[in-house]
């Protein structure tokens, strides 16, 4: 198994390739409206910002909007995009104390051994006041239930998404992680039903999906394939 920095080196070549499509395009649109509800016209710092996908939205409507990630090959490309980020560790963030209104990290900390660390780091740089936003792979979820029958997905050179560390969390563990200073305010579910990512692309049956899984992201949260919560730090 490769190390995270080298896994996400690798993958930042074809990262980009999932730029328009539809399933993604509806994942990182669930994510960008969790940001822009805490987040508008707020100091933002994103942990894991890999290609800047999503960075490149939040600076849209941030006051300023800040990134930083463990793979030189995911900040070589974000900083092409002209966004703001440096190369450092959830586990280590080179920011001061209460230096951001508020720390978000998608699609990331399933990948970060020491989740506790990561978690006391994002709290420690957002202002008492401040929110986090952190999401993580449900066990409980249609989305795992695939990943654990299908057949691995190549994700560069000669590695696939079986290729870097990888942790599924329930809500009741998340909640566990959380530092003692923080309290659950929001949660979100994303990909409740869809057993495919390729039914977003289907006539018909992509759109419906799309209603439905918009329905449900926030009435069942806890059945999401990627969990997401939103602390208030005190």
């Amino acid at each position: 198994m490769k190390n995270t920095e080298q896994y996400y080196d690798e993958f930042s070549k074809v990262y980009d390739d999932r730029t328009g499509d539809p399933y993604h395009a509806f994942l990182d649109e669930a994510e960008i409206e969790l940001v822009y509800r805490y987040g508008r016209g707020k100091r933002v710092l994103e942990c894991g910002s890999g290609t800047g996908l999503i960075l490149e939205q939040v600076q849209k409507f941030a006051a300023s909007a800040r990134g930083i990630d463990l793979s030189a090959g995911m900040i070589k490309s974000a900083q092409s995009k002209g966004l703001d980020v440096s190369k450092a560790s959830v586990t280590d963030i080179p920011f001061p104390d209460s230096s951001f209104d508020l720390a978000f990290s998608f699609k990331v900390l399933a990948h970060v051994e020491d989740i506790d660390t990561a978690l006391s780091e994002m709290t420690r740089v957002v202002v008492p006041g401040g929110h986090i936003i952190a999401e993580f792979y449900n066990p409980y979820s249609v989305r795992h239930l695939v990943r654990l029958l299908r057949r691995p997905l190549e994700t560069g050179e000669q590695q696939n998404d079986h290729s870097v560390y990888y942790r599924a969390d329930s809500p009741g563990a998340v909640a566990g992680y959380l530092p003692d200073n923080l309290t659950i305010v929001d949660r979100r579910g994303i990909r409740v039903i869809s057993v495919f990512p390729s039914m977003f692309k289907i006539p018909v049956l992509g759109s419906l999906t799309r209603k439905i899984e918009r329905y449900l992201m926030d009435v069942t949260p806890g059945l999401g394939g990627f969990y997401c919560i939103v602390a208030r730090k005190d």
